[in-house]
């Protein structure tokens, strides 16, 4: 039987993830357990496709014990638990995924890059007016911030980039 192994942590609990397994899609048991009263939802940030889920999850069980905080929930990092994943599952592993992007990331990418097109459209309106006499400091000061801004996307682009390489050195 084929089934997933996911990690799940939650914001409510930092340090703590949950290592589990479930037939359905693992985003639906994260959905499940949004309904037992977290102050955070729940996010799937890893997932296995295996062969033999639930002994696979239980030999993860019995490889981290040594971190386990109760049932499901382990005290390690979330590179701790897939290195323990991939080291249990071994060839009964079909497929992975990770999950680098966070909403929060994505969120805040998505608002610097917000930022940088109003910055913009205010930068060309600017321009584009008609006034005979146009302010080189606040056109220096729309530059700079544009500047800082694009700044700001690009750290948050390599910090995504470097999850995505930092996951990819440690697969298969």
């Amino acid at each position: 039987m084929k089934g997933w192994i996911y990690v799940i942590p939650n914001r409510a609990m930092p340090g703590l993830v949950k290592i589990g397994y479930s037939i359905q899609d693992p985003v639906v048991r994260a959905e499940e357990l949004d309904h037992t009263g977290s102050p955070h939802p729940y996010v799937v940030e890893y997932e296995m496709l295996t062969e033999r889920p639930h002994q696979v999850e239980q030999e993860i069980h019995q490889a981290l014990s040594t971190c386990c905080e109760g049932k499901e929930w382990f005290s390690c990092t979330l590179e701790e638990s897939i290195v323990a994943i991939r080291k249990v599952a071994g060839r009964r592993a079909i497929t992975e995924t990770l999950n680098i992007t966070g909403e929060k990331q994505l969120k805040d990418i998505q608002a610097t890059l917000d930022n940088i097109l109003s910055n913009l459209s205010s930068l060309e309106f600017y321009l584009g007016s008609k006034e005979e006499k146009r302010n080189p400091e606040i056109i220096q000061n729309r530059v700079q911030n544009l500047k800082a801004l694009t700044r700001v996307a690009k750290q948050q682009i390599r910090q995504v980039l470097a999850e995505v390489q930092r996951f990819s050195a440690h697969g298969r």
